[in-house]
């Protein structure tokens, strides 16, 4: 795949991204999609409270993923991984609830009719 912006050649798409954030990341006036809408999960997820230290290194990958997605917007593995690592921090682990029904439900007596 060859750089658009100057003569290098990648062998694949996440090369030619990976280059083009590298080498060519002042030509991009604004963010794109993923970027800016990553920012305003992020944002929220502060706000919420629901963002620890521990965090830290899948935000990193989220921000950098989805600046690698706005270069290649048709890169499926990549768009596959970012869809996961931002389910995995979206994760409300404070909530209980689904496991408080479970628990309710199985000492509640059994009837049998």
């Amino acid at each position: 795949m060859d750089c658009p912006d100057c003569d290098f050649v990648a062998k694949n798409g996440n090369g030619l991204a990976r280059h083009r954030q590298a080498k060519h990341k002042e030509q991009r006036a604004e963010p794109g999609p993923n970027e800016r809408a990553i920012a305003i999960t992020l944002r929220a997820l502060g706000e919420a409270g629901r963002l620890e230290a521990v965090d830290e290194a899948r935000v990193t990958a989220l921000r950098t993923m989805a600046v690698a997605l706005d270069l290649n917007p048709f890169n499926s593995q990549m768009f596959r991984e970012y869809r996961e690592a931002l389910e995995g921090l979206m994760v409300d682990d404070s909530d209980s609830g689904g496991l408080e029904e479970l628990i309710a439900a199985m000492r509640s007596p059994v009837r049998d009719t």
